[in-house]
């Protein structure tokens, strides 16, 4: 049985764990533990399979492909700039899905990769909205991680 003393302790320890845990799993505005290298290096080899042809392997839109294209790739290595010194993570996860429509960043022209994925994953295949989930997250990450000031 426990004292007053023992609950009283736990109870104002309780509000304090809960607020750390959400700090701890909530905040991908920078690389931290669940970003961590394996994370960035899955990224790195989605973009280089999937987005460097057109955004070049190191991210500044100089691509392969770039000068064949309309609308020239974005410089990805400038993401955060362009928004503030801030780095839209589920902005740019959405836009990469692609499932999701997002009026303010104009006219796709860049494939829709969360349905590319998903073709690849298999329609038979009871996994696959994870492991779309999972790749594109990885390719946030990395783009994230590629930043520059």
């Amino acid at each position: 049985m426990q004292t007053r003393t023992q609950v009283a302790r736990r109870a104002k320890r309780e509000p304090v764990a809960g607020l750390l845990a959400a700090i701890l799993f909530w905040t991908p505005s920078t690389p931290g533990l669940a970003q961590d290298g394996v994370s960035i290096a899955g990224g790195r080899r989605e973009f280089l399979q999937h987005c460097a042809i057109c955004h070049g392997k190191d991210g500044h839109g100089k691509g392969a492909l770039a000068e064949q294209l309309k609308i020239q790739p974005a410089d990805l290595t400038r993401i955060r700039k362009r928004n503030g010194g801030e780095f839209p993570f589920w902005s740019i996860y959405r836009f990469i899905d692609g499932r999701e429509e997002i009026k303010e960043k104009g006219d796709r022209v860049m494939p829709v990769w969360g349905d590319e994925f998903h073709k690849e994953a298999g329609s038979n295949n009871p996994e696959a909205e994870s492991q779309i989930r999972t790749r594109i997250l990885k390719l946030v990450y990395y783009l994230q991680s590629i930043q520059e000031e």
